[in-house]
């Protein structure tokens, strides 16, 4: 059975991989689009460990997840399976829970329970149940009247044995549906950790995405299946086990039995063990959760740089630094204790104390905020305000780049209805088709990529910076809730100091192939010399001048922040943002 289900799923993935190549080659389509087979092959050579464990450590939440989502099924399924009032009221009761999507409960989900291990674990049992439950619940409810009516009319008939009779009858049924089940259970885990987990395959799925890696998916795929269809094969393994354990069997197919169920445990142990060896079973006393805003990229070189070179080990630290994204919300983590120390944007702090959080800052990483509009140098020209008007303008409805814009266009007394305002999205094709004159760009990071492309094509580059034009909008700040602060003031300071050591070490030009091979172990996707121009547009954003430290805090800068806010009616009243910085003293301009 095992090993059908591992040739039955190679079978289905060559094919999957063969049509794919046939599509890439009759329609002309580029590595980027479609990656070549040997590309795939170097893809797998890189990630195969890396992926692997992370599939492991997927499966053995799913794993966890299915036992829970049979065993309540069967719960369930038992004590609803007679046709009495609390029989229909257990089965009601056990239907509700499915009212909603699971999809859409997980967003809660993570904000209660964070995206640890608790919340992958139900999210997968959750979808596991109800298929499972369905199931159960018809086969326990009825009869095998041929073989329970003897045991009636004897009076020998016990509810332990109904359902014991009931299950042997429909083993081979529930040995499918079980199986079955586990394809739901991991597909409910992988989804768990797409939308906000931070382990696990699906993780690495959704990082791939973001880095536009086809190969990376691919290989995942890969794992996922082989992972599940072994499982699957073990899963049959057993029903035929306790089928041949009920009926009776020869001493031999006993022995038979014995080694496999020795195997099966061992199976288990070894994915609790690898599920386990995780870096928190090796983390020093004082731990520090560190929640970023966006994925690991240039933009938080000084906390990689500070935990990959010890910087944070000599603190006697540990730290696990998280990523961020759009459905992950540190100054919400940070009040419900999922988080110790967080990054966001000026719009974010204020608005969040505009709603009563307590959050403050104890640093500004950004003195010059790298959220510009890239343009083609050799078609329009951007000298003054005014410039904008009639041209076609990228931005993110909701996000601070809106905020920025309509700041930029009413100190040029403009209206929206001169300009065209388009919405942003990740796909940057409308500003390669010329839809859009200006794109917004974190300068640092996205910028001297898209500068890359548009010169090898013939086409300059460059840049509206809304501070040229006095526009000063806070970027990323490192943020703590005052209860750490109160609590633990020189775990916080150390915390701090070494991350500033961190983001000091790795912008010095002495420093640089230390922080480039950072760069490259946590980005990738994105070649050195593109990393090269993205550190030194980095430096020149984050030390702006010999004088001013690292994370000094800009307090006109933030105060403008919030007029700017408050004059878009963003927030109610003024929040006095000034009582919200430098919670640690750390050195203000």
């Amino acid at each position: 059975m095992l090993r059908r289900r591992i040739v039955q799923f190679l079978i289905i993935y060559v094919t999957f991989l063969s049509g794919l190549m046939v599509l890439k080659y009759s329609l002309g389509l580029s590595d980027y689009v479609i990656p070549a087979p040997w590309g795939i092959y170097h893809t797998f050579l890189a990630e195969y460990q890396r992926y692997s464990l992370d599939t492991l450590n997927t499966m053995t939440v799913a794993v966890i997840g299915q036992i829970l989502s049979v065993a309540l099924a069967f719960f369930i399924g038992i004590v609803g399976r007679r046709s009495t009032w609390f029989g229909s009221f257990i089965k009601v009761a056990a239907y509700n829970i499915q009212a909603y999507p699971i999809v859409a409960l997980a967003p809660i989900l993570f904000i209660l329970l964070g995206d640890g291990f608790l919340t992958r674990l139900m999210i997968a049992a959750m979808i596991c149940y109800f298929p499972v439950l369905l199931s159960v619940l018809g086969i326990m409810s009825q009869p095998v009247a041929d073989i329970e009516h003897f045991y009636r009319i004897t009076g020998r008939m016990r509810w332990q044995l109904e359902v014991k009779i009931r299950a042997f009858e429909n083993l081979s049924q529930l040995t499918t549906v079980i199986a079955g089940s586990a394809t739901l259970a991991m597909a409910g885990t992988i989804v768990a950790e797409f939308i906000a987990a931070n382990a696990g395959i699906g993780y690495g799925i959704r990082i791939a995405l973001y880095q536009s890696d086809l190969s990376k998916i691919l290989i995942a795929l890969f794992f996922i299946g082989i992972t599940l269809a072994a499982y699957q094969g073990v899963l049959e393994r057993v029903g035929v086990m306790i089928q041949n354990l009920w009926s009776g069997t020869e001493p031999h197919e006993k022995t038979s039995v014995s080694h496999s169920l020795k195997c099966i445990i061992l199976m288990i142990f070894v994915f609790l063990i690898l599920f386990s060896l995780t870096p928190s079973v090796l983390m020093a006393q004082d731990k520090i959760v560190y929640r970023l805003k966006w994925l690991p990229n240039v933009s938080v070189l000084g906390a990689l740089y500070a935990d990959t070179q010890a910087i944070f080990h000599h603190a006697g630290l540990s730290v696990e630094i998280k990523s961020g994204g759009p459905e992950r919300d540190a100054i919400r983590e940070l009040e419900l204790g999922y988080a110790d120390f967080g990054e966001a944007s000026a719009d974010q702090v204020i608005r969040a104390r505009a709603k009563g959080s307590p959050v403050v800052v104890v640093a500004q990483i950004f003195q010059i905020n790298p959220l510009q509009w890239i343009y083609r140098a050799n078609e329009i020209k951007i000298r003054s305000l005014s410039d904008l008007k009639g041209k076609t303008i990228g931005v993110t409805f909701g996000g601070n780049d809106e905020t920025i814009l309509r700041t930029l266009l009413a100190k040029a007394h403009m209206a929206d209805s001169d300009v065209r305002l388009f919405s942003v999205r990740y796909d940057y094709t409308p500003f390669y088709q010329r839809r859009v004159d200006l794109w917004p760009v974190y300068r640092n990071a996205q910028g001297p990529i898209l500068s890359r492309q548009l010169e090898t094509a013939g086409e300059k580059t460059a840049y509206v910076n809304p501070e040229d034009f006095g526009v000063k909008f806070v970027a990323n700040s490192v943020i703590v809730h005052p209860r750490l602060l109160r609590k633990n003031p020189r775990l916080a300071k150390r915390f701090l100091d070494a991350l500033m050591e961190g983001w000091h070490q790795s912008l010095l030009p002495e420093n640089k192939d230390q922080s480039l091979e950072v760069l490259k172990k946590f980005d990738p996707g994105t070649p050195e010399d593109i990393h090269a121009q993205q550190l030194e547009i980095t430096r020149d954003l984050i030390r702006t001048a010999p004088d001013v430290a690292i994370g000094a805090i800009d307090i006109p800068a933030w105060e403008q922040t919030e007029k700017i806010m408050l004059e878009q009616k963003q927030i109610p009243k003024p929040v006095d943002i000034k009582a919200a910085l430098n919670a640690m003293n750390f050195e203000s301009k």
